[in-house]
């Protein structure tokens, strides 16, 4: 990739991100995206939008080198799982039967 078409893609995405919602649906599903996530940053799009359009936030090298470093380069790479089981009877497929799901549900101040 060259620096030109770089600068074009990061032009391209900040369009992306700007791009108003074409309907209710897509508005109140990026907002609720936020509150779903517990993340709270409502008008996410405007900030990422910014950000790229600032000079040397990120760079082509920056890129290129993040992507050797974790993606192409198999000694770096690494792969994370994480499994939360907290009551509930463990089915044999490694599932938490219903209502040890809907226990832990009801213990959370959330729901």
């Amino acid at each position: 990739m060259t620096h030109e078409q770089f600068k074009e893609y990061k032009s391209e995405l900040r369009k992306a991100k700007l791009d108003a919602p074409k309907n209710l649906r897509q508005a109140a599903a990026r907002e609720w995206w936020e509150v779903q996530e517990g993340t709270l940053v409502f008008g996410r799009a405007q900030r990422e939008a910014a950000a790229l359009e600032e000079e040397g936030v990120v760079t082509l090298e920056q890129l290129q080198g993040f992507a050797q470093a974790y993606v192409f380069d198999e000694s770096t790479r690494r792969r994370l799982a994480v499994h939360v089981r907290r009551g509930g009877e463990v089915l044999e497929d490694g599932g938490v039967a219903r209502d040890g799901l809907w226990t832990l549900k009801k213990s959370l101040s959330v729901f």
